[in-house]
């Protein structure tokens, strides 16, 4: 299981093997808070969490928090 926290400050357990990709766990978090994969940031360390590579690869250890925040659309 790993940890992510939101922008309001709470923190959700999702419960994934760390063989999980990043894009897994995108998926995880629409479904407990309606955001869409591609409006999320995460980020673990001061990296990025993208695409097709796992927890894991991010050295993201069980029971690590990851931190959630929303990409903003651009433009005037």
């Amino acid at each position: 299981q790993v940890f992510v926290r939101g922008l309001d400050g709470k923190t959700l357990v999702f419960p994934v093997p760390l063989s999980a990709t990043a894009l897994e766990l995108k998926d995880a978090i629409r479904s407990k808070t309606g955001v869409r994969p591609k409006a999320q940031v995460l980020t673990f360390a001061g990296q990025v969490l993208r695409g097709n590579k796992t927890l894991a690869d991010y050295n993201i250890a069980r029971d690590a928090t990851i931190t959630l925040s929303l990409r903003l659309r651009g433009g005037v």
